[in-house]
């Protein structure tokens, strides 16, 4: 993650907005449940460099899905889309609260490049658990995260474009 902090380093020292933002919001992905301060961390960062009104937009005032049982993954990976498209600080909080009840601390963390686990089904270190023989290895590869990463792509082709 030394890389991507970097990153917001120079976004911050350039004034360069949307790249703090698209680092904010790679960290709803790494760490969706809000359990880890990935990106509390971050925000911080911002704040040294940058004000809250600078980060942030007004709220659009489109209604947010308050009923919990409602809440799915994908109206996770939908609400981050959103969240791109208004950078406020109430979509923020709701987003919050509906990682923190889908992913609460407790559940395994999504793969990142930087994950003992995953290190060691990529390198074939890890043993077989019971029940699985080769080949079988248990998915831990979240599918919600595919139409966020697709998403994310086309807020960045379409800002590149029309920025």
């Amino acid at each position: 993650m030394e890389g991507i902090n970097k990153t917001l380093d120079e976004a911050i020292r350039a004034k360069d907005i949307e790249e703090v933002r698209n680092v904010l919001t790679t960290s709803m992905v790494q760490d969706p449940g809000f359990s880890k301060g990935v990106f509390e961390e971050r925000f911080k960062r911002c704040l040294i460099g940058l004000s809250e009104t600078n980060i942030f937009d007004p709220f659009d005032g489109e209604p947010l899905n308050l009923n919990q049982s409602a809440w799915t993954k994908d109206y996770y990976a939908a609400q981050q889309t959103e969240f791109r498209y208004n950078f406020s600080l109430e979509r923020l909080e709701h987003l919050k609260k509906v990682g923190r009840k889908l992913f609460p601390s407790a559940a395994p963390r999504p793969f990142l490049p930087d994950d003992e686990e995953a290190k060691k089904k990529t390198t074939g270190e890890e043993n077989n658990r019971p029940g699985q023989g080769p080949g079988e290895q248990k998915e831990d590869f979240p599918k919600w995260l595919i139409p966020v990463g697709i998403g994310a792509a086309a807020l960045i082709l379409l800002w590149v474009l029309f920025g």
